[in-house]
């Protein structure tokens, strides 16, 4: 078993507006099935990235347990609701390709990758800001599959995800 090293990056407040964030209370799956809140998710940490897949939290590009910030929430019909920072890039499906789309942009009737169609979006304000970077580059948070980056950088093998 691969044995993560602790790391941290830190970002000035004002870089904190591009990361891309979850709220402290936004579930992810383990490895051993179990359910952790975000703000308990620590590097080592095997998550849900897939369905049966798993990756290592190899970072924290953001881990503030007292910060309160503008969420998105993306509603889905009868499922649980995704939460994350506008500029955070979700999987949706477009004539069935993967596309990815800031929190931001997104509408009803988008289709998230793999998943349901968006019934609606709202703001709300909640408390903590963590971005948990996996090996994979996605996490599935709430149920839902998102990047754990802010950035996508496109190339011809595939798309690769970073923050700025």
């Amino acid at each position: 078993m691969v044995q993560a090293k602790p790391l941290l990056l830190f970002f000035s407040f004002a870089a904190s507006i591009a990361v891309a964030c979850f709220p402290g209370d936004a579930t992810v799956q383990m490895y051993n099935r179990d359910i952790k809140l975000m703000r308990d998710l620590n590097v080592g940490d095997r998550v849900a990235v897939g369905k049966n897949v798993y990756s290592v939290v190899y970072a924290f590009g953001h881990k503030d347990a007292h910060t309160t910030f503008e969420f998105v929430q993306v509603h889905r019909a009868l499922q649980n609701m995704l939460e994350l920072t506008a500029g955070h890039f979700v999987p949706i499906e477009i004539s069935g390709k993967l596309v990815y789309k800031r929190a931001e942009n997104l509408k009803v009737g988008d289709i998230l990758w793999k998943s349901s169609q968006i019934t609606g979006t709202s703001k709300v304000e909640k408390l903590g800001l963590y971005n948990p970077l996996t090996l994979s580059g996605n996490i599935m948070v709430n149920n839902v599959l998102a990047s754990s980056s802010c950035h996508v950088q496109h190339s011809p093998q595939r798309d690769i995800m970073c923050c700025d």
